[in-house]
């Protein structure tokens, strides 16, 4: 009768410790789905060996990302992925996207990122649409790109031969006249945003010289008397106004 009880207490710890593991299994599934979610149109993965993989995610673990491809199902461990679908990536912070805004004394806003391609590129062009002016298109590396552009109501459409020898994805610069508003000598700058993914977002501004603080929305985590970052973790489709304003110097 002893030794029956020690077999069922053994019986019962076995189970507890199944259905722990079940539901770490569980929450670790339900929380890297977040950062690599299935997309209809494929994903293209790059891992920190410059290898481009495409194709379908079917799940995903706190260490594992599986992906269908044409080839079959890869493993792909999460610590060696660096972009998703162009986009940076980080195993705590999932992905990553940061643009930066550079202000003038006379309110024009210089705007720098990174514009992410999923979708098959046909015939080695991309046709896209950009706020202001053009002044640069480059590929990940930094490497000029050729591109054919057409303004028309402060915007700019773009035909852009993308590179097949890696990653299609974009870094642009433009130039956006009278994006800020003066007034009293005072300069007001708003930005919005909003995100196709859950990801965390950065953003970096840099203003004109003033003697006063700025005055910010939301709460930065860096604030100086000339620039401001933000950084938020956003879900898909949450737009996000950043403003600021702040005295200019006479």
């Amino acid at each position: 009768m002893k030794n029956m009880n020690i077999t069922n207490n053994h019986i019962h710890q076995r189970y507890a410790i199944i259905f722990a593991a079940f539901i770490i299994c569980l929450f670790s599934n339900f929380a890297q789905t977040q950062l690599l979610q299935k997309d209809e149109n494929g994903t293209v993965i790059e891992t920190d060996e410059g290898m481009i993989l495409s194709g379908m995610i079917e799940g995903a673990t706190d260490r594992i990302t599986e992906l269908r491809t044409d080839y079959g199902v890869l493993m792909i461990p999460l610590n060696k992925i660096v972009r998703v679908d162009g986009d940076r990536f980080d195993p705590e912070l999932g992905i990553f996207r940061e643009h930066s805004v550079t202000i003038d004394q006379e309110g024009n806003a210089t705007l720098e990122y990174t514009i992410p391609i999923s979708r098959p590129v046909k015939e080695g062009s991309l046709r896209i649409l950009l706020p202001g002016k053009v002044l640069k298109i480059e590929d990940l590396d930094g490497r000029a790109l050729p591109y054919f552009a057409k303004s028309y109501d402060g915007y700019t459409r773009c035909t852009v031969n993308v590179p097949n020898y890696r990653l299609p994805a974009l870094k642009v610069k433009v130039l956006q006249k009278n994006a800020a508003r003066i007034e009293n000598d005072t300069l007001h700058y708003s930005y919005r945003y909003t995100p196709r993914t859950d990801q965390t977002f950065r953003l970096h501004l840099t203003l004109p010289a003033s003697h006063s603080q700025i005055q910010a929305t939301p709460q930065a985590i860096y604030d100086a008397t000339d620039s401001l970052v933000w950084e938020y973790l956003l879900k898909r489709q949450q737009t996000t106004v950043f403003e600021c304003s702040l005295p200019l110097l006479p």
